[in-house]
């Protein structure tokens, strides 16, 4: 057992959810962050069933408030974090010429933006 602790964005589904599992498997208590509470809570779920710790985290990435209240409670749970995963990503799943500045702000947010955000509130704690 270690005492290494990873906050995973974008953990719900897909990649990050195939590395919440590989590192719990190694003993890393797992952040399992996400828009999705349902979603983190199911991945959160599998990892305690097969003798992982992991807390369930319901986060919006691209916010700086709710990133802080889910690192805090990461914290809480399972001590400093030592792993951050940036890994939470989106796509406008369009045709790229029928995308709106709009739809595009927002991917360059959770895409990038959100990296930095989140790096920096685990780093200040």
């Amino acid at each position: 057992m270690t005492n290494k602790v990873a906050l995973v964005t974008g953990a719900a589904n897909g990649i990050g959810r195939a590395i919440s599992r590989r590192l719990a498997r190694d003993g890393i208590a797992i952040g399992v962050l996400d828009l999705l509470p349902d979603g983190a809570a199911k991945v959160a779920g599998e990892i305690k069933a097969e003798g992982g710790r992991a807390i369930a985290l319901a986060a919006d990435v691209s916010r700086r408030d709710e990133v802080n209240r889910a690192a805090k409670e990461l914290r809480d749970a399972f001590g400093p974090i030592t792993i951050v995963v940036n890994n939470a990503g989106i796509t406008g799943f369009k045709p790229f010429l029928e995308l709106t500045d709009e739809e595009w702000d927002r991917m360059l947010t959770v895409n990038l933006k959100s990296a930095f955000i989140v790096t920096q509130v685990v780093i200040r704690t």
